[in-house]
Protein backbone atom coordinates (compact mmCIF):
# COMPACT_ATOMS: atom_id res chain seq x y z
CA UNK A 1 0.00 0.00 0.00
CA UNK A 2 3.05 2.78 -0.02
CA UNK A 3 3.47 3.94 -3.00
CA UNK A 4 6.82 2.92 -4.91
CA UNK A 5 7.16 -0.40 -3.26
CA UNK A 6 7.81 -2.79 -6.05
CA UNK A 7 7.81 -6.46 -3.52
CA UNK A 8 6.66 -7.41 -0.16
CA UNK A 9 8.34 -10.54 1.38
CA UNK A 10 7.59 -11.73 4.88
CA UNK A 11 5.95 -14.57 7.06
CA UNK A 12 2.95 -14.35 5.06
CA UNK A 13 4.59 -14.31 1.48
CA UNK A 14 7.51 -15.96 1.25
CA UNK A 15 7.81 -19.32 -0.61
CA UNK A 16 9.08 -22.66 0.47
CA UNK A 17 10.48 -25.37 -2.23
CA UNK A 18 8.33 -28.21 -1.77
CA UNK A 19 8.77 -31.50 -2.65
CA UNK A 20 6.09 -33.06 -4.60
CA UNK A 21 7.32 -36.41 -4.44
CA UNK A 22 7.72 -37.22 -7.27
CA UNK A 23 11.27 -35.69 -8.67
CA UNK A 24 9.38 -32.28 -8.76
CA UNK A 25 9.26 -29.61 -6.61
CA UNK A 26 7.08 -26.28 -6.55
CA UNK A 27 6.93 -23.14 -4.78
CA UNK A 28 4.47 -22.98 -2.17
CA UNK A 29 3.97 -20.50 0.83
CA UNK A 30 5.84 -20.72 3.97
CA UNK A 31 2.72 -20.14 6.03
CA UNK A 32 -0.17 -19.91 3.37
CA UNK A 33 -2.30 -18.28 6.44
CA UNK A 34 -2.27 -16.90 10.07
CA UNK A 35 -5.17 -19.11 11.04
CA UNK A 36 -3.33 -22.87 10.83
CA UNK A 37 -3.67 -25.25 13.71
CA UNK A 38 -0.77 -25.30 16.25
CA UNK A 39 0.52 -27.98 15.37
CA UNK A 40 1.29 -26.86 11.95
CA UNK A 41 2.30 -23.84 12.66
CA UNK A 42 4.93 -25.29 14.94
CA UNK A 43 6.01 -27.19 12.02
CA UNK A 44 5.75 -24.77 9.84
CA UNK A 45 7.56 -22.79 12.42
CA UNK A 46 10.70 -25.48 12.83
CA UNK A 47 10.97 -25.39 9.14
CA UNK A 48 11.24 -21.09 9.39
CA UNK A 49 14.35 -21.24 11.79
CA UNK A 50 16.31 -24.17 11.04
CA UNK A 51 16.12 -24.27 7.28
CA UNK A 52 18.90 -22.49 5.56
CA UNK A 53 16.88 -20.80 3.31
CA UNK A 54 14.84 -19.44 6.25
CA UNK A 55 17.39 -19.05 8.89
CA UNK A 56 18.30 -15.53 9.65
CA UNK A 57 16.85 -14.74 6.30
CA UNK A 58 13.61 -14.51 7.78
CA UNK A 59 13.96 -15.29 11.30
CA UNK A 60 16.79 -15.96 14.01
CA UNK A 61 17.20 -19.54 15.01
CA UNK A 62 15.28 -18.90 18.57
CA UNK A 63 12.51 -17.32 16.38
CA UNK A 64 12.15 -14.26 18.83
CA UNK A 65 11.94 -11.91 15.50
CA UNK A 66 10.97 -11.96 11.74
CA UNK A 67 12.35 -9.50 8.81
CA UNK A 68 9.89 -8.34 6.17
CA UNK A 69 11.96 -7.07 3.24
CA UNK A 70 10.34 -4.69 0.82
CA UNK A 71 12.10 -3.99 -2.17
CA UNK A 72 11.64 -1.05 -3.70
CA UNK A 73 11.15 0.48 -7.36
CA UNK A 74 14.43 1.80 -8.97
CA UNK A 75 13.22 5.07 -9.62
CA UNK A 76 11.91 5.60 -5.56
CA UNK A 77 14.69 4.18 -4.56
CA UNK A 78 17.26 6.43 -6.44
CA UNK A 79 16.65 9.81 -5.33
CA UNK A 80 16.17 11.54 -2.01
CA UNK A 81 12.50 12.63 -2.60
CA UNK A 82 11.58 9.34 -3.22
CA UNK A 83 13.60 7.50 -0.15
CA UNK A 84 12.26 10.23 1.86
CA UNK A 85 8.66 10.10 1.01
CA UNK A 86 8.96 6.48 1.39
CA UNK A 87 10.32 6.55 5.26
CA UNK A 88 7.52 9.19 6.07
CA UNK A 89 4.99 6.48 4.60
CA UNK A 90 6.76 3.51 6.50
CA UNK A 91 6.90 5.58 9.70
CA UNK A 92 3.01 5.72 9.45
CA UNK A 93 2.41 1.86 8.73
CA UNK A 94 5.05 0.97 11.57
CA UNK A 95 3.18 3.64 13.82
CA UNK A 96 -0.54 2.15 13.31
CA UNK A 97 1.22 -1.52 14.80
CA UNK A 98 3.35 -0.54 17.06
CA UNK A 99 1.77 -2.42 19.94
CA UNK A 100 3.81 -2.90 23.66
CA UNK A 101 3.98 -6.63 23.34
CA UNK A 102 6.14 -6.17 20.00
CA UNK A 103 8.73 -3.41 18.66
CA UNK A 104 9.34 -2.55 14.80
CA UNK A 105 12.97 -1.82 13.81
CA UNK A 106 13.21 0.01 10.27
CA UNK A 107 16.27 -0.47 8.56
CA UNK A 108 17.96 -1.00 4.99
CA UNK A 109 20.04 1.63 2.90
CA UNK A 110 17.35 3.40 1.83
CA UNK A 111 15.70 3.90 5.03
CA UNK A 112 19.21 4.60 6.90
CA UNK A 113 20.18 7.22 3.61
CA UNK A 114 16.53 8.89 4.12
CA UNK A 115 17.33 9.39 8.29
CA UNK A 116 20.81 10.69 7.50
CA UNK A 117 19.25 13.40 5.18
CA UNK A 118 16.65 14.15 7.52
CA UNK A 119 19.35 14.64 10.40
CA UNK A 120 21.66 16.59 8.12
CA UNK A 121 18.43 18.92 7.16
CA UNK A 122 18.09 19.43 11.11
CA UNK A 123 21.47 20.14 12.10
CA UNK A 124 22.00 22.74 9.26
CA UNK A 125 18.92 24.39 10.81
CA UNK A 126 20.93 25.02 14.69
CA UNK A 127 24.66 25.23 12.89
CA UNK A 128 24.08 27.62 10.20
CA UNK A 129 21.81 30.38 12.43
CA UNK A 130 24.81 29.39 15.20
CA UNK A 131 27.66 30.20 12.32
CA UNK A 132 25.96 33.48 11.54
CA UNK A 133 25.57 34.75 14.80
CA UNK A 134 28.95 33.91 15.39
CA UNK A 135 30.24 35.61 12.60
CA UNK A 136 28.23 38.99 13.43
CA UNK A 137 30.27 38.87 16.47
CA UNK A 138 33.21 38.60 14.97
CA UNK A 139 32.56 41.37 12.69
CA UNK A 140 31.26 43.69 15.32
CA UNK A 141 34.08 42.75 16.99
CA UNK A 142 36.77 44.03 14.18
CA UNK A 143 34.57 46.82 12.83
CA UNK A 144 32.21 48.72 15.25
CA UNK A 145 30.56 49.54 11.77
CA UNK A 146 26.40 48.63 11.19
CA UNK A 147 27.32 49.62 7.74
CA UNK A 148 30.20 47.66 7.04
CA UNK A 149 28.54 44.39 9.23
CA UNK A 150 26.04 44.41 6.82
CA UNK A 151 27.66 44.54 3.45
CA UNK A 152 30.05 41.83 5.04
CA UNK A 153 26.95 39.80 5.77
CA UNK A 154 25.28 40.55 2.14
CA UNK A 155 28.24 38.85 0.61
CA UNK A 156 28.02 36.02 2.48
CA UNK A 157 24.15 35.67 1.57
CA UNK A 158 25.24 36.00 -2.06
CA UNK A 159 27.74 33.52 -2.01
CA UNK A 160 25.15 31.00 -0.43
CA UNK A 161 22.58 31.32 -2.05
CA UNK A 162 24.56 31.32 -5.37
CA UNK A 163 26.13 27.83 -4.54
CA UNK A 164 22.78 26.46 -2.85
CA UNK A 165 20.83 27.68 -6.45
CA UNK A 166 23.87 26.01 -8.75
CA UNK A 167 23.67 23.02 -6.35
CA UNK A 168 19.70 22.64 -6.78
CA UNK A 169 19.55 23.57 -10.41
CA UNK A 170 22.09 20.90 -11.26
CA UNK A 171 20.29 17.96 -8.97
CA UNK A 172 23.04 17.35 -6.61
CA UNK A 173 21.61 15.94 -3.74
CA UNK A 174 22.24 16.51 -0.04
CA UNK A 175 25.26 14.54 1.01
CA UNK A 176 28.12 14.03 3.66
CA UNK A 177 30.28 16.60 1.82
CA UNK A 178 27.46 18.95 0.31
CA UNK A 179 25.99 19.41 3.86
CA UNK A 180 28.53 21.41 5.24
CA UNK A 181 28.73 22.90 1.87
CA UNK A 182 27.12 26.71 3.35
CA UNK A 183 29.24 26.60 6.28
CA UNK A 184 32.69 26.62 3.74
CA UNK A 185 31.23 29.26 2.08
CA UNK A 186 30.50 31.17 4.82
CA UNK A 187 33.96 31.22 6.11
CA UNK A 188 35.31 31.95 2.41
CA UNK A 189 33.74 34.56 2.23
CA UNK A 190 33.74 35.96 4.98
CA UNK A 191 37.57 35.83 5.21
CA UNK A 192 37.70 37.87 1.76
CA UNK A 193 35.78 39.96 2.84
CA UNK A 194 37.30 40.85 6.08
CA UNK A 195 40.53 41.37 4.09
CA UNK A 196 39.35 43.64 1.46
CA UNK A 197 37.27 45.72 4.32
CA UNK A 198 40.26 46.05 6.45
CA UNK A 199 42.52 46.83 3.76
CA UNK A 200 40.07 49.53 2.73
CA UNK A 201 40.25 51.05 6.09
CA UNK A 202 44.27 51.18 5.88
CA UNK A 203 44.10 53.02 2.80
CA UNK A 204 41.65 55.86 4.36
CA UNK A 205 43.67 56.21 7.28
CA UNK A 206 47.03 56.33 4.87
CA UNK A 207 44.72 59.57 3.33
CA UNK A 208 44.02 57.59 0.30
CA UNK A 209 40.33 58.21 -1.82
CA UNK A 210 38.30 55.51 -1.39
CA UNK A 211 37.91 54.39 -5.34
CA UNK A 212 42.38 54.64 -5.02
CA UNK A 213 41.44 52.41 -1.30
CA UNK A 214 39.00 50.08 -2.84
CA UNK A 215 41.20 49.26 -5.93
CA UNK A 216 44.40 48.71 -3.65
CA UNK A 217 42.19 46.43 -1.87
CA UNK A 218 41.14 44.28 -4.43
CA UNK A 219 44.26 44.40 -6.58
CA UNK A 220 45.93 43.09 -3.14
CA UNK A 221 43.74 40.38 -2.65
Amino acid sequence: QISGVDAVEGPLSVDDVVDMGDDTVKLARLFPSADLSDDELARRRAIATSDPIFRWALTPPDGRSTTIRVTLEKAKAATDEGRGEFLRELRAVALRHDASEQKITLSGLPVIRAAYTEMIVRDQGVTTPLAVLVIIALLYATFRSAKEIAAALLTLGIAVLWARGVMGLLGFPEQILTSILPIVVMIISISDTVHILAHVKRGLAKGETLREALVAAMAEN
